[in-house]
């Protein structure tokens, strides 16, 4: 019976000890997020509010002049499990039977912000992706020019994220 309740013991610490050394086993794993427009964007002033339409599937300039649609991106914030955010980009189509230029701006950082703008090809009927890439991109919102007949499908946002058990 001695030997029994060695083994018992011996056992019931074995599972102990396995199941704490689990609960502090924690992975980090890659995130991806997409967003529809929809979710996300605005139209950047009350004067754009009449050209752009918020449909389902886009966030489309349906006037006759450029209108600029200004979306945010979650970050960094204060979940302590989060890394913050590696690529940030957004999807553009036209509707149009042209090609168009698309500028978009991203803007990372809110006491001293960083401003990285970048130009896109917009081809008809396809998504037409434009992305920034890199660590700290943890406050950011990107305003995008669009051109009539031209929309924002979605947005994205890549992020490491530490998982615990």
């Amino acid at each position: 019976m001695h030997a029994i309740t060695r083994f018992t013991l011996f056992a019931l610490a074995a599972i102990c000890a396995t199941a704490l050394s689990q609960a502090a086993i924690a992975a980090v794993v890659q995130q991806s997020q997409i967003m529809l427009s929809a979710d996300n964007c605005q139209a950047a002033l009350p004067a754009f509010d009449g050209n752009i339409r918020k449909r389902p599937l886009a966030m489309q300039n349906d006037g006759t002049t450029p209108a600029f649609v200004t979306c945010g991106f979650k970050g960094l914030g204060i979940d302590p499990h989060s890394a913050g955010n590696d690529l940030i980009g957004v999807a553009l189509t036209t509707q149009g039977s042209q090609s168009v230029s698309v500028t978009c701006t991203l803007v990372n950082g809110f006491s001293e912000p960083v401003y990285l703008t970048q130009t896109r090809t917009v081809h008809p009927g396809v998504a037409n992706l434009l992305f920034w890439t890199g660590n700290g991109l943890d406050l950011a919102a990107m305003s995008c020019s669009l051109p009539p007949q031209t929309g924002i499908l979605y947005t994205m946002r890549n992020y490491e994220e530490t998982i615990e058990d």
